[in-house]
Formats: structure tokens, sequence, C-alpha cells
């Protein structure tokens, strides 16, 4: 139960940091909107990192540990996250999100051939489900003059893809790092990749909305989602967890309309519907 809530508290990080990140991506890039979210986050875990000795920990790991940790870091907050940040800026939260809401799909699927998992009827179930959402909410963003780019559409699926990519990782790192060590080193990688990719393309420059939304408010969503959901996947395993985080549609699609005027209609309503239910069936396995 206790990996059950962990990744409650994740799904709620994560919807609503869709509406937090639209709100500081105006006016900023993506690379810049994520330089920001990445160096508060990293803020946070490292003085547990160092006053904890984490970093002894990290010292003593091997090539192939370190290799799959930078791979890890790169899939999910690099190339996944710079993908969604793409997605908001030219899609409302309340679509953007069921579709990256894709991943578990991926993961239950992948899971069966990397970690040869024994197949659960309700996992099945609970992703399809998800994928049907998908669906719905797809003929909703058809309609709708809110969406400026069906590449925003596109991009959050692929977004979705790597975050798969990546969660499957976290399965074999958890048996050879501390939860906090994963978490804080990942999002300190990317924070250093982007400060060199920012510094070069764009330049350092202040922009008070994104430090607002994107630096403060992103960072600390960042940092609890990020911690509850490795520790949910080290206590009940990706191939549980994830489809359980799927509920975070449900929250940003309410916040979206209430902080952002998004429009929810017929096909967004039954889209978060759907997605209820696939946690109500996950949560059954425990």
């Amino acid at each position: 139960m206790e990996g059950l809530a962990l990744a409650v508290l994740a799904a709620f990080c994560w919807g609503s940091s869709g509406v937090v990140y639209k709100k500081g991506l105006k006016g900023v890039s993506e690379f810049y909107g994520n330089m920001l979210r990445s160096i508060v986050a990293s803020l946070f875990f490292f003085p547990i990192l160092v006053f904890r000795d984490y970093i002894s920990e990290l010292l003593k790991i091997d090539l192939f540990t370190a290799s799959i940790l930078v791979i890890s870091a790169i899939l999910s907050f690099f190339v996944g996250d710079l993908l969604y940040l793409y997605s908001l800026k030219r899609a409302p939260v309340s679509i953007v999100l069921p579709l990256s809401a894709t991943y578990p799909i991926y993961v239950v699927l992948l899971s069966q051939v990397i970690y040869s998992v024994k197949f659960n009827l309700n996992l099945l179930i609970a992703s399809l489900l998800t994928v049907l959402a998908v669906y719905t909410i797809s003929k909703s963003a058809k309609g709708s003059g809110e969406v400026k780019s069906l590449r925003g559409i596109y991009f959050a699926l692929i977004a979705a893809f790597f975050w798969a990519l990546a969660i499957l990782t976290i399965d074999y790192l958890t048996t050879k790092l501390s939860v906090i060590t994963i978490a804080g080193v990942r999002i300190a990688f990317n924070a250093a990749i982007l400060i060199l990719i920012v510094s070069s393309l764009e330049g350092f420059k202040i922009d008070s909305n994104a430090v607002k939304y994107l630096g403060i408010a992103g960072g600390l969503l960042t940092f609890v989602g990020i911690y509850s959901f490795i520790e949910a996947v080290h206590l009940a395993g990706s191939w549980k967890v994830t489809p359980i985080t799927a509920s975070s549609p449900v929250i940003g699609a309410l916040l979206g309309k209430i902080s952002l005027k998004e429009k929810i209609d017929l096909n967004t309503a039954v889209s978060i519907i759907l997605v209820v239910f696939s946690v109500v069936i996950v949560s059954i396995t425990y």
C-alpha cells in the first residue's frame, strides 16, 4: 500500500506541474524552462546527497551501472521532458497530459520482454483503458482551436515512449543504488547538460515569470514527484506503479480548467473517467 500511496503522490505532482509549466513557458524556450526546473530540483537533492553521504555510494558503482544511470537521465529528463514541454506550448494541458500518460502501455508490454514479468490481466486492461482514453481525447483535439500545432500532440506521445524506456531502467538501478542517489544524480546530470546548451545557444537571462513557475514551483514539484515515483517503483515494480500515475491527467485537466480556463468537452471528460478506472483496476492487484 505504501507504493500505491507514493504513486498517487507522484501523479498529483505531475498533474499539477503541467499547469505550472505551461504558465512558465510563456516567452521562453523549452530548453530554458527545463534548465530552470532541473537546477532548482537539483538544489533540493544536493544537501541530501552530501550530508547523508550518498556521494560515497555513487563513487563505488561500476561502469555499466554508471552508463545506465546516464542513459536513464537522458531518456527521461532530457529527451522525454523536452518533448513534453514542447507539447505544452502548443496544446492545452487537458489534451497533452492524457496523451503523454500513454507510457504505462509501453512499460507493461516492454516489461514482459525485458524483465520476464508474469502476464497480469488487470494491468493489461488498465493500460488498454489508457489507450482508449488517448483515442477519445484525440477526437477532441482535432476540433479544438486551442491546439496550435499537431506536432504538439504527436510529441506528447513520443515523450511517453522515452519515459517508458527510462522507467524500465529504474528497476535495475534500484538494485544497485539508493533512491535518493538515482533521483538526485539524474536530475543534476540533466541540469548540467542544459546549462551548457542554453549558455551556448541562448545565453543566460532572467525571466521572472519562468523563474516563479518553472524554477521555484516546477522545481519543487519535480523533486517531490521524482522521489515519490522512484521509491514507488522500488517498492512495487514499474509495471504496477506506472498505470497508477496515469491518473495525472485528471488533476491536470481540472486545474487547467480552473487556472488556465481550458474547455473540458465530453470527449475529454470521458477520457478522464477511463483513466480513473485504470487506476482502480491497478489498485486491485495490490
